[in-house]
């Protein structure tokens, strides 16, 4: 049997196909938050959590959009106007955050803001179900914490993680640290499930005792291994290193119990501030985690000049859990500071670096992003930088949200404005949205060089091939034309 192995290496770039905008003039953030479905569905959510409607002051909206062949563009197909069907609640900035199931059927949304129970801004959550007979998202669902775990100031839905299906929902709420106000309340998580009598009540997860009295966000991020474990991430404020990232399994439908705590193993003489916070993990395999570490700078003396790094860990042999010493250390570039952390399946992930000076005018600076790839090592390096269009606005918060499509080629990124929260600025303005925000749809694409580069390699490999073959005909003739002259002599003697 004769086996062919055609092997295609070739480089790949990132362009930007489409810039979103929404249909009016939007002073709402369009863009604090973006989902996509899987290729097959297609769907884009855009989160407005700022947009007034009516008398509803910053209600928040969601806008959704879908592919048009024809066009070969992403067309808007409905705008997400939450309503308060839930009496305990009173919905605000709803969209703050947001995620879509994977075949693109429900929509979840984050509302931070929402008066619950007479109490300001304890947080909801907004869930909206496609209906095929009217071909529309429809909203199902107002999910609002139990009467007796309402806190004010906290926030449900500032984090926010659906499983692929949708069908279980984790959000979370926490302190804001530089309110004083609320510094003693440390965060919880909530996790409900789709049931036949509709959304299960909020099932409730709290730091350990222990860490009573410290300064930390408890949920600050948080990722779905699978249906049965969630990952929930501790930002810390202190240098309290007993608190990790937390890997919980489903006991029951009413319990869920810590299976590993991830304890920043090795890393304290990196001197971080914060250790976990966000987490990622490949949507297709549960082999690695990627945590990530920002640098306490006046702490920090072997590299002062370094802001943070990413810790790739993996799992261990049990497989139960992941080892803490990390497998790679991957320092920011010097001087940069890098937010967030996405893998798209084991061999790429995406992050944020925000406020970078501009090479020829230090006096202006940009945010990019940066894609890590891992190279022929295994190693994660740097391999793609994205930025927004030419001359974009001057108040854009590129990244404001970004997600990968499920196959790796797609980015939604979102590109709110907005101006800085500054005291010296007149009220009408400071800390308020402008009308260019907008979200940004970008694709890899093949450059010619890698496509002509594809087709010598596969010429290359059928030429190979093709000797191969002509190479084994004649070493079978040659053996049998030897067997033959072989016994004709011994016949002969």
């Amino acid at each position: 049997m004769i086996f062919f192995f055609i092997v295609s290496i070739h480089s790949v770039e990132w362009k930007l196909d489409q810039i979103i905008k929404p249909d009016i003039d939007n002073f709402g953030i369009f863009g604090r938050a973006v989902a996509v479905s899987s290729p097959t569905s297609n769907v884009i959510a855009v989160s407005a959590s700022w947009e007034t409607v009516g008398n509803q002051y910053k209600l928040g909206t969601v806008y959704v959009f879908r592919y048009d062949a024809t066009q070969k563009e992403f067309v808007q197909s409905q705008k997400l106007i939450p309503s308060n069907t839930n009496n305990r609640v009173v919905l605000n900035n709803t969209g703050s955050t947001c995620k879509i199931s994977s075949d693109g059927t429900r929509i979840v949304a984050g509302a931070p803001y929402s008066t619950v129970d007479g109490l300001a801004e304890v947080g909801a959550l907004v869930v909206w179900d496609f209906n095929t007979s009217s071909n529309q998202f429809e909203q199902t669902a107002v999910i609002a914490p139990n009467a007796s775990d309402v806190e004010e100031g906290q926030g449900l839905g500032r984090a926010l993680t659906i499983t692929s299906d949708g069908k279980t929902i984790a959000s979370s709420y926490y302190n804001k640290p530089n309110f004083k106000k609320y510094q003693h309340l440390q965060g919880k998580v909530f996790i409900s499930r789709e049931t036949a009598n509709g959304w299960s009540i909020p099932l409730k997860l709290e730091p350990r005792p222990e860490y009573a009295g410290q300064l930390l966000k408890f949920g600050s991020d948080l990722r779905f291994v699978d249906a049965s474990h969630l990952l929930v991430a501790t930002t810390l404020f202190s240098s309290f290193w007993e608190a990790g990232t937390m890997l919980y399994r489903k006991q029951s439908d009413t319990e869920w119990v810590i299976e590993q705590e991830i304890m920043p193993a090795q890393v304290t003489q990196y001197n971080l501030s914060n250790y976990g916070s966000p987490v990622s993990m490949p949507q297709d395999s549960q082999s690695i985690l990627g945590l990530v570490g920002s640098y306490n700078t006046s702490l920090q003396t072997e590299n002062p000049k370094v802001s943070g790094a990413f810790f790739i860990l993996q799992k261990n042999q049990s497989g139960s859990g992941w080892e803490t010493s990390p497998q790679q250390t991957v320092n920011f570039p010097a001087g940069i500071k890098l937010t967030g952390m996405d893998f798209c399946k084991t061999d790429s992930f995406i992050t944020l670096g925000d406020n970078i000076p501009d090479p020829a005018n230090a006096s202006i600076t940009h945010d990019y992003l940066y894609i890590y790839s891992r190279n022929a090592q295994q190693q994660f390096v740097q391999t793609s930088t994205i930025q927004p269009e030419t001359n974009p606005p001057e108040l854009l918060v590129f990244s404001s949200d970004v997600q990968w499509r499920s196959d790796c080629k797609m980015l939604v990124v979102g590109g709110m404005t907005k101006y800085p929260y500054d005291n010296t600025l007149p009220p009408s303005i400071n800390d308020q949205p402008s009308n260019e925000s907008r979200t940004y749809i970008y694709r890899i694409v093949e450059t010619e060089e890698s496509k002509g580069t594809d087709w010598v390699l596969i010429l290359a490999s059928i030429g190979g091939g093709v000797l191969f073959i002509a190479a084994v005909i004649f070493t079978v003739f040659y053996v049998r034309r030897n067997r033959s002259s072989q016994k004709e002599e011994a016949e002969y003697i």
